[in-house]
């Protein structure tokens, strides 16, 4: 359903009533993006000045995004519905100012957009200053290691260095430093066991597909098989600025995932497991990339889980990029590691209602993997509870054991 200006004169705020008040427009429609532009902007402009009279509002409104006064109208209708807002009338105007609920969403949604803004900054100025760019990448790392370490839980270290028995050095290594200490240390270069890893974050001053899938690689080389009790690690990818296009990046990552034979098997990483894909691709104020599975069905019914890799949009007018690429990251940082999470919220939650997926991909035109053959309908059952698992599980479940054929270490 499409907003219009037709859409808003059936509502005022006198007669309310509750299908005005869970009225959203369709996804991703030029509606939804106005919607939530008015709701963006009205909220900052509350949140800095308290309250306003409404035609005051609706002048400043319309002076930044240049929508129809009767647009503009119909939005704050639509948010005073919806419990955002809040009208009082005095002397005949109505003045407008943001309910408890609006007051703790402009929070939380400032304190996000932050982080992108703090990084950003700082990483153009460098950019500004130096030009070599070996410099200039090698600071980037720096400077968003020293953002993680400013934002994350005390017990948690990230640092620059390698995994013990893994041969390739890692940009950024987020591990438990209390239970383990490193086995070398110098400066911010360590090298830690492997069970006190909790993320791995590859840093790009420029993205590409070349880097991209440079990235990939990297990561896939810090891949583990999750047996019994454990849990899988973070795996991310940030950039500063991007070069080329959105569908050229999601095309990289879904051609790395293919499943391997042969011909590709220098060129692809397989799927074995469900947190086995790159948990997030964020490039600063551009881009973000999400990996995950969709449940469809074959010709002859049999239900599976479909992997597709998506870039994300978000009809907020402030920058959500990082902040969902950190809110994924927070997900692995609790204590004890398979332990519930006290705090399911997260930083990304607070652009959840303002997302949708495009440029979507599918890896696999159909069935794939061990679901295309009945000899190996275990290993297929054992996959789709392992996916639930590892949902519930970042949705702050505590972790559990997939009663479908566990796997067990044979060293």
């Amino acid at each position: 359903m499409e907003m219009s200006e037709e859409t808003f004169k059936t509502y005022n705020l006198s007669d309310l009533d509750m299908k005005a008040a869970i009225f959203r427009p369709q996804r991703g429609s030029s509606g939804w993006s106005n919607y939530d532009a008015v709701r963006d902007l009205s909220s900052k402009i509350l949140g800095e000045r308290g309250k306003l009279q409404q035609p005051d509002l609706e002048a400043s409104l319309i002076e930044r995004t240049k929508f129809p006064e009767t647009l503009i109208r119909g939005c704050l209708r639509l948010l005073t519905g919806a419990g955002y807002l809040e009208a009082k009338p005095k002397a005949e105007i109505y003045y407008f100012s943001l309910t408890a609920r609006g007051r703790m969403t402009e929070a939380k949604s400032s304190y996000a957009a932050s982080f992108a803004h703090e990084t950003a900054m700082q990483a153009e100025r460098i950019g500004q200053l130096v030009s070599h760019g070996p410099t200039v990448g090698s600071y980037r790392e720096e400077l968003l290691r020293e953002l993680l370490q400013k934002h994350i839980p005390k017990r948690f270290h990230a640092a620059t260095g390698f995994i013990f028995g893994r041969g390739k050095q890692l940009d950024i290594i987020i591990y438990d430093q209390i239970e383990y200490s490193p086995l070398f240390q110098a400066g911010n270069l360590v090298v830690v066991p492997e069970e006190s890893v909790r993320a791995v974050i590859e840093v790009k001053s420029t993205l590409s597909t070349k880097t991209l899938r440079e990235a990939l690689v990297g990561l896939s080389a810090v891949k583990r098989h999750v047996y019994e009790n454990e849990q899988p690690i973070f795996k991310g990818i940030f950039a500063y600025s991007l070069k080329g296009s959105v569908k050229g990046m999601v095309k990289t990552v879904k051609d790395f995932y293919q499943e391997q034979t042969l011909e590709n098997m220098n060129e692809t990483e397989s799927i074995d497991q469900p947190w086995d894909v790159v948990d997030g691709i964020c490039v600063l104020r551009r881009l973000l990339i999400s990996v995950d599975f969709n449940e469809m069905e074959t010709d002859v019914g049999q239900i599976y889980p479909a992997p597709f890799v998506a870039a994300v949009e978000s009809s907020s007018l402030r920058e959500f990029q990082a902040a969902r690429f950190f809110d994924r990251l927070s997900r692995y940082l609790r204590y004890p590691f398979g332990g519930a999470r006290l705090d399911a919220t997260g930083l990304g939650t607070m652009f959840g209602d303002q997302l949708w997926a495009s440029s979507v991909d599918l890896i696999h035109d159909g069935a794939w993997g061990s679901y295309l053959f009945d000899e190996f309908k275990d290993h297929a059952e054992r996959f789709t509870e392992e996916l639930e698992i590892y949902r519930e599980w970042l949705e702050g479940s505590a972790w559990r054991l997939p009663q479908t054929g566990i796997r067990r270490r044979t060293e």
